[in-house]
């Protein structure tokens, strides 16, 4: 096993973290993964740098030990929260934010408030939306809307959670939907780290339903925290099933100005998973980048 998994003390609970690389050595970057994922999914990824990383597990996810308040959020807020404090109480010196989609876009609310902790931020298509999305989850019905009409919502909400076994829910993934270009090592570290033993067999760490409250809890200003920003960090966003818009895009581009922006027209949003190389050259970029601005 090339990784070690720990747990740390928040104010009410215990978050999950798999450590990589030679954990001697100071800790450069925090990882954080995308929405119904897990920290052991971006294995492959972050084993590759070499360098000391550590993926969490977040709130609702994996095996961190977190309870959910309301199951109903309007925003990302208790996943930056629980950032923020991970970093604080457990983290010395500064360090690399990064994340995919969710992760992506907690990685840049959370650099917002860490100025003094964070030197850079890679963002893998991070979640960009119409501004006008921020304000649904606070309006009468605003969350029952988009888990019953945002597509990726309304299919979460449908989930099968329950599996008789680890290589059943292996057999079922394989290949298809999300896993469809992604690696066989990939999905086993997915589930791995992402099911739990019960009495019939196996079931997601993530319930369904609030992997779908994640995806209708919109009232996140991404933008905002974005002019925050290191100055060495980058958004890199994917146009093929992407987490934003044309339109989103280039407010973000006007936000952060053209060297901390990267737009891939042909890659797909699971492009990091599906191409972990790319990922890779990626975090490699941003971890001597940052370096180089301290």
């Amino acid at each position: 096993m090339n990784y070690q998994r720990r747990a740390y003390d928040l104010a009410d609970g215990q978050i999950s973290a798999v450590h990589f690389g030679r954990t001697a050595n100071p800790l450069k970057l925090v990882f954080l993964h995308a929405n119904g994922f897990n920290a052991l999914s971006y294995h492959v990824i972050l084993h590759e740098l070499g360098v000391h990383a550590v993926a969490l597990d977040l709130r609702g996810h994996g095996m961190s030990a977190l309870p959910l308040g309301s199951k109903n959020p309007r925003n990302w807020s208790v996943f930056t929260h629980d950032v923020v404090q991970f970093i604080h109480r457990h983290t010395k010196g500064k360090i690399v934010l990064s994340g995919h989609s969710l992760g992506a876009a907690i990685s840049v609310l959370a650099a917002a408030e860490l100025p003094e902790r964070t030197s850079g931020v890679c963002a893998f298509d991070a979640v960009t939306l119409p501004p006008f999305m921020q304000i649904f989850p606070y309006l009468p019905g605003g969350l029952t809307f988009i888990k019953n009409r945002f597509p990726m919502a309304r299919r979460a909400g449908k989930r099968r959670a329950q599996f008789d076994s680890l290589e059943a829910a292996f057999a079922r993934y394989r290949r298809r939907g999300t896993f469809k270009n992604i690696s066989d090592a990939t999905l086993l570290d997915y589930l791995q780290g992402g099911l739990i033993a019960t009495e019939n067999g196996v079931k997601l760490a993530c319930d369904p339903l609030w992997e779908q409250a994640i995806y209708a809890a919109q009232g996140n200003n991404i933008y905002r925290a974005a002019a925050k920003l290191p100055a060495a960090s980058t958004l890199i966003y994917f146009g093929i099933n992407g987490a934003s818009t044309s339109t989103t895009r280039a407010k973000m581009h006007r936000i952060i100005g053209a060297n901390r922006y990267e737009f891939h027209k042909n890659a797909a949003h699971f492009h990091p998973l599906e191409h972990p190389g790319f990922a890779v050259d990626a975090l490699n970029k941003a971890l001597k980048t940052a370096a180089l601005a301290r």
